[in-house]
């Protein structure tokens, strides 16, 4: 079964060196052949063309290339750890999505879904958005209980959701794994390491940070 592709990860593409001339960026690194976007100075743009080892980047019109102090390029990721970037909404692109990536994708969707909101179930929905906007109060170790009640009430509502269909089996939520828990103490973020394991024994393991 296929759906519309709306979870999207990304990463940041190390950067060996940059040059510049009167009217562009040129950066060389590896990976960029994926590459969506820059942020130079921290503006956003799109205009880039790739050409070998080396993106030839315009910068926006507010930004010279002389005075270029910083330099972010963000790339579509083929892997999932706790350096990606992950995106819930249409990419850039819009594509298909099926097998172990669409469960991982409903799984998401529905962890942020607040209960009573989601149209297919009145009760279904992990919650962890009122969870986010909560908050702790400074103590981030609090929500930890939280989040992964909201984790385990996801699995179970997907797996409800699941039941009676006809679907491939790796797309067929079997379990989930939760591999650790993590308070940051620099930014009093919780994360939580999540594994899902589809009935064809497919895994797909992903960070879930608050």
């Amino acid at each position: 079964m296929r759906s519309l592709k709306i979870l999207d990860s990304y990463k940041i593409v190390d950067i060996s060196r940059i040059e510049t001339t009167a009217s562009f960026i040129r950066a060389f690194g590896d990976d960029i052949d994926t590459t969506k976007f820059a942020l130079v100075n921290g503006h956003k743009t799109t205009d880039f063309a790739i050409q070998g080892n080396s993106l030839l980047i315009y910068p926006p019109e507010n930004v010279a290339t002389s005075d270029v102090k910083s330099l972010v390029v963000v790339a579509e990721s083929s892997s999932v750890n706790n350096q990606t970037l992950m995106r819930l909404g249409f990419g850039y692109s819009v594509r298909e999505v099926s097998g172990v990536d669409r469960l991982v994708q409903l799984f998401v969707f529905m962890l942020l879904k607040t209960p009573g909101t989601y149209i297919m179930g009145a009760g279904r929905g992990g919650g962890v958005l009122g969870i986010m906007s909560r908050g702790a109060g400074g103590q981030p170790q609090t929500l930890v209980p939280d989040v992964v009640a909201a984790i385990r009430k996801t699995e179970q509502d997907i797996k409800a959701m699941q039941s009676g269909l006809s679907l491939p089996a790796d797309e067929l939520l079997l379990a989930t794994d939760i591999i650790s828990t993590q308070v940051r103490a620099a930014d009093g973020s919780v994360v939580v390491f999540v594994e899902l394991v589809t009935l064809n024994g497919s895994r797909r393991a992903f960070n879930i940070g608050i």
